[in-house]
């Protein structure tokens, strides 16, 4: 090769572009790959896509892609589902457990049905949609029923026990069966033999 042979020029090494956080700020869809630099993953979406080539130029790409806007349309015309589900640590949540214990005793006292007690709350989350508390109450039969069984009878009966049991029981609520012909009664049953005879779940479910 001749030595006036000009040097051919050296092709220029493309730079990979890396994930940057900066990006999400106008794309709240976006998030990066924790394992992967050189990827994004787009939440709409579902997939993972390289930004190894153009950076932000690929960001874009899929941006304006079909699915992608087809996704973002779709997200966007739904609910988000956290306003039906109620935090473990939320605050509300005594609050919203007291109204639902509340509702179930009001049916219980009125002898009312689970399904019409179910059929008016449904009535009031349409009457009353301005009320967060009102939407995230639930009130089903089966959630009624288990409230009963397992909340309100076992406190109602340990209330009047804690009555027929502590020293010194009041004569007028003590059960007395009388003696025919003597004017006198005497104890039906005794402080100790209360507790074994009177059960919470077939006071309530017989």
């Amino acid at each position: 090769m001749s030595s006036d042979t000009p040097p051919r020029p050296q092709k220029r090494k493309h730079r990979q572009q890396k994930y940057r956080r900066e990006w999400e700020e106008a794309n709240q869809w976006l998030d990066r790959v924790p394992e992967d630099d050189y990827k994004a993953n787009c939440k709409a979406c579902r997939r993972t896509f390289s930004v190894s080539h153009g950076g932000l130029s690929d960001v874009k790409q899929h941006a304006a892609g079909d699915l992608h806007s087809r996704n973002i349309r779709t997200q966007r015309s739904q609910a988000p589902v956290s306003q039906f589900f109620i935090a473990e640590t939320s605050p509300e949540i005594d609050s919203i457990t007291a109204a639902e214990v509340t509702q179930v005793y009001h049916t219980v006292k009125h002898n009312l049905s689970y399904n019409s007690a179910d059929c008016g709350h449904k009535l009031n989350q349409k009457t009353l949609s301005d009320s967060k508390m009102v939407k995230k109450m639930t009130l089903g039969r089966t959630k009624q029923e288990a409230l009963v069984k397992d909340v309100l009878a076992p406190k109602a009966v340990g209330d009047v026990l804690k009555i027929l049991t502590s020293p010194p029981l009041p004569s007028p609520y003590r059960p007395m069966l009388p003696i025919k012909g003597t004017g006198r009664c005497f104890p039906l049953l005794s402080s100790t033999s209360l507790q074994s005879l009177v059960s919470p779940t077939k006071c309530w479910t017989s």
